[in-house]
């Protein structure tokens, strides 16, 4: 039954994200490459290996997929009461599978600023009803989390412990050069047979490669694309928040880098 569930789910994130895609960009042949990416990632590997991660972090792709749709279909199609509902339905729902479904608000909010006319401070009062709503939500949910988790886990898990500086800056770098870029070209291409089992570093030349093509694409679309910084943005904040949750867990000291 577990691997039904988990391929339930990597089938339905894939959906979702296929139905948020259209709804910004139209039907588009090149939407596919993403999707595949998606689906199809080596960086899933792992975590499907592993059935109790896989069943908290592909719901958590699904509903950020549905809840960026919904987000889109709210400032699209005028601010319709049917899809505030439903954004803030899907946010609840996520969160009853993960308290990590936090981070959603993160791609509702700078998805909604991006399709939002105007300068980015009126586009958050455009979109104040759909924040306040999900603020709220954070209010409700973050206190009542902290009170039923107030024992702890099995593992006696914490949160927010010092890191130096050094191994910060290490841990993101080594993220980005061996992880995140790579998967952009299908990667990373290192087998992995076991859930704890680590990605292993990309050669130079290719590593290489891989930055020069990142900061070009960046450039041409800052270039290119007057609101292009605002996926930039979000993609850079977006790391920042989720790993740095997990990389100043105690978890991390038990289950390495990636």
């Amino acid at each position: 039954w577990a691997v039904a569930v988990n391929i339930f789910f990597i089938t339905a994130a894939t959906v979702a994200w296929a139905l948020a895609l259209r709804e910004i960009f139209g039907e588009k042949k090149r939407l596919l490459y993403p999707l595949a990416i998606l689906s199809l990632s080596p960086l899933f590997m792992p975590i499907t290996l592993w059935w109790a991660s896989a069943i908290q972090v592909f719901p958590l792709a699904t509903f950020m997929g549905l809840g960026v749709y919904f987000t889109a279909r709210y400032v699209l199609r005028g601010h319709r009461w049917v899809d505030l509902l439903a954004v803030v339905g899907v946010y609840v729902i996520g969160l009853l599978f993960w308290q990590k479904s936090l981070l959603i608000l993160i791609p509702i909010a700078f998805v909604g600023v991006m399709l939002t006319q105007g300068r980015t401070i009126a586009a958050v009062k455009d979109l104040r009803i759909l924040l306040a709503s999900l603020t709220l939500v954070v209010v409700i949910y973050v206190p009542i989390y902290l009170y039923l988790t107030r024992d702890g886990d099995a593992s006696n898990t914490k949160l927010l412990q010092q890191r130096g500086v050094v191994e910060s800056i290490s841990f993101y770098i080594a993220g980005i050069l061996d992880v995140v870029l790579p998967s952009f070209l299908g990667g990373p291409w290192t087998a992995v047979d076991n859930p704890a089992q680590r990605f292993g570093g990309s050669p130079g030349v290719r590593t290489l490669f891989f930055v020069l093509l990142a900061v070009g694409g960046t450039v041409l679309a800052l270039k290119f694309r007057r609101r292009a910084w605002i996926p930039i943005t979000m993609a850079i904040v977006y790391i920042v928040v989720a790993w740095g949750l997990v990389f100043t867990s105690t978890r991390y000291d038990i289950l390495g880098q990636y």
